[in-house]
């Protein structure tokens, strides 16, 4: 397989259906940061095997999306895929205990990842929601998938102990 196609070399890159797209367009600003997404969250499992579980199955729906965005008119994402992330969010709910105050990482690795990811996914979330206000979709439940992983994220932070579990309170 040859990987230098020369074909993005003017600004452009071939969707799915074999579209060009403008590399700087909304629609493919959204799949950079998802795909950037999915990278990161690779890194995030390299850490135990308790996020893994969860991690490796939110790759998979995340390339989904990235292939419901390029095709359009695709609904991959669906209601039962945001079900299953609530399954999830409460399942971990149920077997951490959340800080009162913000974490913000940097004494874990796993956690500080985690963290990061999460905070990508809220980027990833924007781009979207930028994507479903201009018509590009019309699938809510891509919405509402990403809203609730950065939920996830945030829980699993906190799924397995801390090693030094700064939390950040307020300044008074």
């Amino acid at each position: 397989m040859k990987v230098t196609t020369k074909r993005g070399d003017d600004g452009c890159t071939i969707l799915c259906k074999g579209c060009k797209e403008k590399k700087c367009s909304a629609k493919i600003e959204a799949v950079g940061d998802i795909d950037e997404l999915i990278s990161l969250l690779g890194v995030c499992s390299c850490y135990d095997d308790i996020t893994t579980i969860y991690l490796e199955e939110i790759q998979a729906e995340l390339s989904l999306i990235c292939s419901e965005l390029a095709l359009r008119g695709q609904n991959c994402i669906t209601e039962k895929h945001v079900q299953k992330l609530d399954h999830y969010i409460n399942k971990v709910s149920s077997e951490v205990k959340i800080p009162q105050y913000w974490f913000y990482g940097g004494d874990n690795k796993r956690a500080s990842w985690i963290n990061y990811a999460r905070a990508v996914t809220r980027r990833c979330e924007r781009s979207v929601v930028k994507l479903y206000d201009e018509g590009h979709t019309k699938n809510k439940s891509l919405l509402i998938y990403l809203n609730r992983l950065s939920d996830l994220l945030y829980l699993l932070i906190f799924l397995s102990p801390l090693e030094t579990g700064r939390v950040q309170c307020p300044k008074q």
